[in-house]
């Protein structure tokens, strides 16, 4: 009989904050990295799309499932976050998740949102009752024009 094989299942992102392939209205203070099991990272980096080079993020002194990092001052724009990390099983991997920052997406929400509930001095409070004849204004614009 041969030994049995050890089947490794390798460490995967499960979910960020920003999220992967969201779009969010302000620049993020902060990256977080959800994994399955504890990892420690060994590189990562956040670079505009069309700029030339990535900017290095501060790495996490320790091996974790959750782990948060600053992230500097982001412009609007689309960007990728790129990020090596080591597994329990030693195993080095790479990847990488996009995000988009959109001012004008999180001031179009906003007006949308106000769109749907106004507040109570935006509603309308029924229609202005008009006279139904003006005589001085009749006057003016037909001539002599008289009422009784």
């Amino acid at each position: 009989m041969s030994a049995p094989l050890a089947v490794m299942a390798h460490v995967h992102l499960q979910s960020s904050i920003p999220a992967a392939g969201s779009t969010v209205k302000a620049s993020p203070e902060r990256l977080v990295l959800v994994f399955q099991e504890a990892v420690e990272l060994k590189a990562l980096s956040v670079q505009k799309v069309g700029d030339s080079a990535a900017t290095a993020l501060e790495l996490p002194k320790a091996a974790a499932e959750q782990l948060a990092v600053p992230l500097p001052r982001l412009a609007d724009g689309d960007y990728t976050i790129s990020y090596t990390f080591v597994g329990p099983d030693e195993h080095k991997m790479s990847s990488t998740l996009k995000f988009k920052v959109s001012a004008k997406m999180g001031a179009a929400r906003e007006w949308a949102r106000t769109q749907e509930q106004p507040p109570e001095a935006a509603k309308p409070q029924g229609i202005p009752r008009l006279p139904l004849r003006d005589p001085a204004r009749t006057s003016a614009i037909s001539g002599a024009a008289s009422y009784r």
